[in-house]
């Protein structure tokens, strides 16, 4: 199959991964941390299994989702950490 020359390809989003809810903690994160990202590329040095939990929802907002139960549509802010919800973050597009 031809491909569509109208296709413009991906078009990554700015996205942040921030701290909202501390508590222990193996990578040592705190309350306030944040890591920005384009797209779905990895942060380099963040913990897998977080990152794991989080790419739900990068991937929705990286394509558009919106969420109008969040208190900010353009973001989620109940990824909870898999080592037993010790730590929340809030996954936000810009």
């Amino acid at each position: 199959m031809p491909r569509d020359p109208n296709h413009k390809g991906p078009n990554p989003k700015d996205m942040v991964i921030e701290v909202v809810k501390e508590g222990k903690c193996t990578f040592g994160y705190k309350m306030g941390d944040k890591w920005e990202t384009k797209g779905l590329k990895c942060i380099p040095g963040f913990c897998g299994a977080a990152f794991h939990t989080a790419f739900p929802a990068l991937f929705a907002l990286n394509f558009g989702a919106e969420f109008p139960f969040m208190s900010e549509p353009n973001s989620v802010d109940t990824v909870t950490c898999p080592d037993g919800g010790n730590i929340v973050f809030r996954v936000s597009r810009r």
